[in-house]
């Protein structure tokens, strides 16, 4: 999971969504050369769970293959599934080294039991995701048994959307839950995320933040990294210290 510590850069998550649909391996590697980027966010889509497609699994493993023979340190695959049935993709997943492997909850029950369990006897850390329609707490056996949540900030399947306020409110009943039952799994935020709203989601108490549009839809997306791990900085190590 993405480590709740001092390394504020890791709780900026690029998302390889918000690149251009011809140059996503260009765009990442540009980022990945010019910054420390320790964690990737990949969003498979199989068009019916969310109405869009994202990227192939293949992708992934070029894209390691790629970052080896140019000498680039290779980030954390962070892979989302956004379908309907998470259980036949584990595998693949698994093959393009995912290093955490994020399935919904909004899924039918038993796909959702059958895919945190082949997950986790791979070894891989497995990240339940929320809808902002969903209510988390409907769901809250699934927070007892895995690394990280990832609370939707948007409706699933298109990137450049407004933060939901609304998904806010999954945020906050994660931050109490985990508190209320001694748990250590850590809460993101994907879609929505920018300069401004990155700090009213980091009081809600998310710990890690995915962005897409914000950093790749910019003139200069190493400088937009920059500045978005700058207001986590900012915030998390100002209450960390108050």
């Amino acid at each position: 999971m993405v480590d709740i510590c001092e390394d504020f850069t890791a709780r900026i998550v690029p998302s390889a969504l918000g690149c251009g649909e011809q140059s996503v391996v260009d765009e990442l590697l540009h980022l990945c050369r010019h910054r420390r980027v320790p964690w990737l966010h990949f969003d498979v889509i199989d068009g019916q769970f969310a109405p869009s497609f994202g990227l192939p699994i293949v992708l992934m493993q070029r894209l390691r293959k790629i970052f080896r023979e140019n000498a680039i340190p290779s980030p954390k695959f962070d892979v989302h599934f956004m379908v309907n049935s998470p259980r036949a993709h584990v595998s693949s997943a698994a093959a393009a080294a995912a290093d955490r492997i994020t399935i919904h909850c909004e899924c039918d029950s038993d796909e959702v039991d059958g895919a945190i369990e082949e997950i986790q006897s791979l070894r891989i850390p497995c990240a339940i995701a929320v809808n902002p329609s969903t209510d988390l707490m409907a769901h809250w056996d699934h927070l007892l048994c895995v690394d990280s949540l990832l609370c939707m900030g948007v409706t699933p399947g298109f990137c450049g959307q407004s933060l939901i306020p609304a998904a806010l409110d999954n945020v906050r009943a994660a931050v109490a839950f985990r508190k209320a039952h001694g748990l250590n799994f850590s809460i993101g935020i994907d879609g929505g995320i920018n300069r401004k709203t990155l700090s009213v989601a980091a009081a809600c108490g998310a710990d890690f933040f995915v962005a897409g549009s914000a950093i790749f839809r910019t003139s200069d997306p190493a400088a937009a990294l920059d500045e978005l791990g700058e207001l986590v900085e900012k915030y998390h190590g100002f209450h960390r210290s108050h």
